[in-house]
């Protein structure tokens, strides 16, 4: 139970308290009036009097205490002072009317002894009920209420041994009560929490659907602008295709005008390998495969990779961007650390026509804040947190594929999170926004990697979305590759690209049919030095179990590489989860040409996990 669980339900205990009171208070008055009546002339006048006094005198304190709940509650802080207030009063009518046994028994009159021992075992009867939410207050006033009475009755000169048993009777009534009363406070309690628990139930349940709600429309809207963006690519695509197609159908074919449509060609592919991989880190992180390695970091070599970086951008539109040095230091991972602040410079310059941006650090207590200023147009406050969301862009309608995808701030919030780091977003409209992000500060650090930090298990698609150097190419003598996918069309494309380069390739679309054609090339098999498999194959069979099957079969581990098109959370678990170096579709030439270098020098992308034994 939090704190604030049980802060309510002593308000509500103390609520309960209190509204049993008026009816109480009335029965007081008619009681301590019957009694009066009932003894007049038969006890001492003045004793009578000053009894009658004091019980309505604190009947009306009280009603002056219930008067101030209901009407001034701030009158005293806390459920606790309230309840202690009542039982305090409470304790001075216990003594009241303990007096009674005190000043007005007399065993020798039976009709008064019954009617004084009926009414204060009305009296303490009927408090159990109206003070059973709060045990303390029946307590201190049962036993000045009843003692005296037992007392009396034992005590007196010329009692005898019935007086006694009543005396006994009495007391065993009231260690009774007393234990029943805490009996009843305990049920009242426990009905109390399960009201509150009930009320946090609902609560839960209407945020949840309030979540799943908001789920599905941002899943729509997620779907539909990712299908737009999809197509418009895809789009392009086709048209494109079916120009060359008109091209190779002319008399003359014009070399130059091919390799404008082969630019072009490159150009859809590469918007639409952009927003697949985006797609693809997003989906990383919400599966959580993505390793967060935290260490002492210098922050000045990433802020100056950033100038670096950004420089040209920031020339190209006539900004200034500065990059003001520093001396901190701070905890963080440097891969997604750099990824995030690549993204928040790479929208501040976007979003910027004119003037400059700036990224520096500051000091906030036992962390250090990030800070990237810029002076573009501006977000408006009840923008800010949507602009966290996939594809969401507040200046770009038309979806222009040059201005972003509305990706970067989406990824940067999930990194954050993964983080443990803060962002923070302050802006004004028409002056410009300043985004920050706060880290652990430390006193010692180690610089950041001076190389491209790669953010993500696959290095290669984010390789291709920033630029990929083509490496130098083995001599296609005594290699050979494998290239096992159940689509046609995918298996056809890969093996006449890899073939255009001289390298010999042993297609298939199962481990069946690639050990049948192992067995019928020899040369092949001996050479064989790269497999690229599709992680998820025909007849519910996987990549995984086709690389151990033909590794088995050659008594040898071969580099193998698993390329999947699957990035729903489960599958890059189970991908992550292989051992294998793992490509996400769709790969490219440049991808292809790096894993054949590698594979020319060294088996350095063999598998981790595979045991080659029977």
């Amino acid at each position: 139970m939090t704190a604030t669980t049980a802060e309510k339900i002593q308000a509500e205990l103390t609520r309960l308290l209190y509204q049993q009171a008026p009816a109480v208070l009335v029965g007081v008055v008619g009681s301590s009036a019957l009694l009066a009546w009932a003894l007049w002339g038969r006890v001492d006048q003045t004793d009578l009097w000053l009894w009658l006094g004091a019980v309505l005198l604190l009947t009306a304190l009280r009603a002056a205490l219930l008067w101030c709940f209901r009407f001034r509650p701030a009158l005293f802080s806390g459920a606790c002072v309230w309840q202690q207030l009542f039982a305090l009063v409470l304790f001075l009518s216990g003594c009241a009317w303990g007096a009674v046994g005190v000043l007005f028994l007399v065993p020798e009159q039976p009709a008064q002894f019954i009617l004084i021992s009926m009414l204060l075992t009305g009296i303490v009867s009927s408090a159990i009920i109206s003070l059973a939410a709060y045990w303390p207050a029946f307590y201190v006033f049962a036993l000045p209420a009843v003692l005296p009475y037992a007392l009396s009755c034992w005590f007196y000169e010329t009692a005898g041994n019935e007086y006694k048993a009543v005396a006994f009777l009495a007391l065993f009534y009231l260690a009774a009560n007393l234990a029943y009363s805490r009996v009843l406070y305990a049920t009242i309690k426990k009905t109390v929490q399960l009201q509150f628990d009930n009320l946090d139930l609902v609560a839960q349940l209407r945020d949840e659907k309030i979540q799943i709600v908001a789920a599905d429309l941002a899943k729509t809207r997620f779907l539909a602008a990712a299908s737009h963006d999809l197509r418009q690519p895809i789009h392009a695509l086709e048209l494109f295709v079916s120009g060359l197609e008109q091209l190779v159908r002319l008399p003359e074919l014009k070399r130059d005008r091919l390799e404008e449509v082969a630019q072009r060609l490159r150009g859809s592919i590469s918007g639409l390998s952009a927003l697949l991989g985006s797609l693809l880190d997003i989906s990383k992180l919400d599966a959580g495969i993505v390793e967060v390695r935290p260490q002492p970091l210098l922050l000045q070599p990433l802020l100056a990779s950033l100038q670096q970086n950004f420089e040209g951008m920031a020339q190209q539109k006539n900004l200034r961007l500065r990059v003001v040095k520093t001396r901190l230091a701070g905890v963080s991972d440097a891969a997604l650390l750099r990824q995030i602040l690549n993204n928040l410079t790479s929208n501040a310059l976007r979003y910027t026509d004119r003037g400059r941006v700036v990224i520096g650090c500051r000091r906030r207590g036992a962390d250090v804040e990030i800070q990237v200023w810029d002076s573009g147009m501006g977000i408006a406050a009840s923008d800010h947190s949507v602009i966290f969301d996939e594809f969401h862009q507040l200046h770009n309608p038309q979806r222009d594929r040059d201005q972003g995808l509305g990706l970067g701030l989406a990824i940067v919030r999930r990194s954050a999170k993964l983080l443990g780091h803060e962002i923070a977003l302050r802006s004004t409209v028409g002056k410009g926004s300043m985004f920050s992000i706060r880290l652990p500060r430390c006193a010692v650090a180690v610089p950041a990697p001076d190389k491209e930090i790669e953010t993500m298990a696959d290095t290669d698609i984010l390789g291709a979305r920033s630029g990929y150097e083509q490496p130098a190419m083995p001599s296609p003598e005594h290699i050979a590759v494998m290239v096992i996918d159940d689509d046609k069309d995918v298996l056809a494309a890969t093996a006449d690209l890899i073939r255009a380069w001289g390298y010999a390739v042993i297609a298939a679309p199962s481990a069946a049919a690639a050990l049948d054609a192992l067995a019928a090339n020899s040369d092949a098999e001996k050479n064989l030095s790269l497999m690229l498999v599709d992680s998820q194959l025909a007849n519910g069979l996987n990549g995984m179990d086709a690389i151990t099957t033909i590794s088995l079969h050659l008594g040898r581990r071969v580099p193998a590489v698993l390329v999947t098109g699957d990035t729903s959370p489960q599958g890059l678990r189970d991908a992550s989860a292989s051992g294998l170096r793992v490509l996400h579709k769709p790969l490219h030439g440049e991808m292809l040409r790096s894993l054949l270098a590698e594979a020319g020098d060294a088996p350095i992308i063999a598998h981790r996990y595979l045991h080659l034994s029977a």
